[in-house]
């Protein structure tokens, strides 16, 4: 894939009522074709397209590498009070644009009411995360910003 090469990806994950992802749906479709990914997660099973990917086993959340929205999930989950970390936990991470599902070690750490420190990889990659009162990321540090449209 070219690095300026077209790319649309589409998703849609459902969880629990604790903000754990029971399923996702993920597809791609760029210059090659499209590509799909169906998961499903029981019990810390997580089956990828019908197949069960043990490298994730226990895994409670879902990562989508190029979307900050997943990282709501976990925020909502630990309910973490201000100072207080996550201490480190496997997230499932979807691979962008190859849509493998791959373990991702993370850590969440609540800096202020809006504000988080996410740190991946033991802390080999960190950034903050400002969130709004749903707990939706508005700024990933460096990565992503979400703006508003005043149409």
């Amino acid at each position: 894939m070219a690095g300026n090469a077209a790319v649309e990806a589409k998703y849609e994950i459902g969880c629990d009522r604790s903000f754990r992802t029971r399923r996702a749906n993920v597809s791609v479709r760029d210059a090659t074709g499209e590509r799909t990914l169906q998961i499903a997660t029981e019990s810390g099973r997580w089956d990828e397209n019908d197949r069960e990917n043990q490298t994730v086993r226990g895994a409670l959340d879902i990562d989508l590498g190029w979307s900050p929205s997943t990282n709501t999930l976990p925020i909502k989950r630990l309910q973490l009070e201000i100072g207080q970390t996550s201490g480190e936990f496997m997230a499932a991470w979807v691979r962008f644009p190859e849509l493998t599902l791959q373990p991702l070690s993370q850590k969440y750490v609540r800096l202020a009411e809006r504000q988080y420190r996410y740190s991946s990889r033991g802390g080999a990659f960190t950034a903050n995360l400002l969130v709004d009162d749903e707990d939706l990321v508005l700024d990933y540090e460096g990565f992503w910003q979400r703006v508003r449209n005043n149409k």
